[in-house]
């Protein structure tokens, strides 16, 4: 067997490692550096040249090079493992967690919270392009919120609505369409249902066939790089650690803190409905309130939406906003303009549909009956169980995480990745 080669005296490491964690946290600096060469975890890399399409945070090196970690391990010592430990360590936290036992913690070159749209994505590109040990930590199904909350289940249903216009419209095109043609919505949902469990194995498989791990559990940094994880199925606790930890565990809606509110549904809840209610009120403005609102009126249910202003879609250009708003109007939606919020929310009777019935109580002393109440006034990154403030990353007042371009916390080696941090809630191909 070859003998490893020499360990670099401690000036020529720290000189190497100090180039690793300069340039925005990346593990690799912009030029191309002759192997050997050694990382901050004391690992030996070799760099080679590959076309890139764009940053990937964060194994990608910088200048559109690609890296190739071999599982081979240079000299250990305890003089270059202080070294290593010394640099990757956040000064700010030293003393102010206790020390972790690392005995029966399993180790990983890149670990993901979260198996949306974003964890899945990085976490496929770290294990494919990148042979990382790779592990996907999730707390609900795989897929995160477009999949299973969202876009899919949301096209699904705006596609059973339209449907539904269609057949209204067929007749000006010469169509002898029934009136009041009856549907099953307890059929479409559990189609939607069903494509949406194969999309959640869609990606079960795609991670095991690329050498992912998949950890059921809710996540908790107990230090910088190390996570304490609650197992789902009820089995206890499990400790993993990785020098890069990608943050991408979305967001979730916001319910008012008022009495009764949890009466309510959310977006989330939306879609878990089983019969329709016959008159809904839907409190909210944005897109997502104006999408579900649109869909329940165009299959008959008497909708009833509360803005605060004279319009809705207030982020969006405003013939957008007042084009939109007409339209929902003569298409009977039911536009209460002016709200400002509610005292409580009362449940008259419980059940599904019609058997549901609440009564909404405003600030102005009205009151409205109805079959389902819908909040669409938000959404939160969730990341309160996390322990983010413990380990010294930086958020907004929303929570939301701070990253820079290349979606770098303030932590070296924590990155966070979509909703989470507050940009543009997009969905792109992963």
């Amino acid at each position: 067997m070859p003998s490893l080669p020499t360990p670099p005296s401690a000036s020529t490491l720290l000189s190497q490692l100090g180039r690793c964690t300069r340039h925005k946290n990346s593990l690799f600096p912009p030029a191309v550096i002759s192997p050997p060469f050694y990382s901050s975890s004391i690992r030996r890399y070799h760099i080679q040249q590959r076309p890139h399409s764009g940053l990937f945070s964060p194994l990608a090196a910088r200048n559109r090079t690609l890296a190739t970690r071999k599982v081979t391990v240079t000299h250990s010592s305890p003089r270059l493992g202080a070294i290593a430990r010394q640099l990757s360590s956040t000064p700010a936290l030293q003393g102010k967690m206790a020390p972790i036992d690392m005995e029966g913690v399993e180790k990983y070159d890149y670990i993901v919270i979260g198996g949306g749209s974003g964890g899945s994505g990085g976490a496929r590109r770290a294990a494919g392009w990148y042979k990382a040990k790779t592990l996907i930590v999730e707390n609900g199904r795989s897929g995160g919120t477009c999949v299973n909350v969202g876009c899919v289940p949301k096209k699904m249903t705006w596609n059973f609505g339209s449907i539904n216009e269609h057949l209204e419209h067929a007749k000006h095109y010469g169509y002898d369409v029934p009136k009041n043609i009856k549907y099953d919505y307890g059929y479409f949902k559990r189609t939607r249902d069903a494509t949406i469990e194969r999309l959640n194995g869609i990606y079960e498989r795609n991670w095991n066939r690329e050498g992912i791990d998949l950890v059921k559990g809710t996540a908790k940094f107990v230090e910088p790089k190390v996570l304490e994880i609650d197992l789902m199925d009820g089995s206890g606790k499990k400790m993993v650690t990785a020098p890069h930890i990608l943050i991408a565990v979305g967001g979730y809606p916001i319910v008012p803190d008022i009495p009764g509110a949890e009466h309510g549904i959310t977006s989330d809840g939306f879609f878990e409905m089983e019969e329709l209610p016959p008159k809904l009120a839907v409190v909210g403005a944005g897109y997502i309130a104006v999408e579900l609102a649109g869909v329940m009126n165009a299959v008959g249910v008497e909708t009833h939406m509360f803005i605060r202003g004279d319009t809705f879609l207030r982020k969006f250009d405003p013939m957008i906003q007042e084009t939109m708003t007409k339209r929902y109007e003569a298409t009977g939606m039911h536009l209460h303009r002016g709200y400002t919020g509610m005292k409580k929310i009362e449940l008259l009777s419980p059940g599904k549909g019609a058997e549901k019935r609440l009564k909404l109580t405003f600030d102005d002393g009205s009151e409205m009956e109805v079959n389902e109440l819908l909040w669409a006034i938000g959404r939160a990154p969730a990341v309160t169980k996390l322990g983010l403030k413990e380990i010294g990353v930086k958020q907004k007042e929303s929570g939301h995480i701070i990253v820079d371009e290349f979606q770098n916390t303030s932590v070296d080696g924590i990155y966070a990745l979509g909703d989470v941090t507050g940009q543009a809630e997009l969905t792109p191909g992963t």
